[in-house]
């Protein structure tokens, strides 16, 4: 499962194509500002939104950003959240982990 604050979600739509926000909600469970998606669900977003250059490094990158995700639960800087970073401001949604040059500041990945 994947908790995202809305208000998140709205400011790294402004970076997305066009109805990524109306998509995103329309596939997860609001509940207060919390958005909450399957792990099937957020796969899928992340391929229907992937720009075409991106097709091929997508399973590369969804990889390193799962298996980041999964440290970062076991992190004790990391908030509930989505697991985000208290070190690093901007990891929602598995844009930072998914970058292969990126490294957690906790040198745990």
């Amino acid at each position: 499962m994947k908790r995202i604050r809305l208000s998140d979600l709205r400011a790294n739509g402004t970076r997305r194509p066009p109805g990524y926000y109306d998509a995103v909600v329309a596939m997860g469970v609001i509940e207060g500002e919390q958005l909450t998606l399957s792990n099937e669900a957020y796969t899928e977003l992340c391929q229907r939104f992937a720009s075409p250059t991106d097709s091929l490094t997508l399973t590369v990158d969804a990889t390193i950003a799962k298996t980041r995700y999964e440290i970062c639960k076991t992190c004790n800087k990391s908030s509930e959240s989505g697991f985000k970073c208290a070190l690093h401001k901007g990891c929602c949604f598995g844009d930072w982990r998914a970058i292969p040059a990126n490294k957690c500041p906790e040198g745990r990945w």
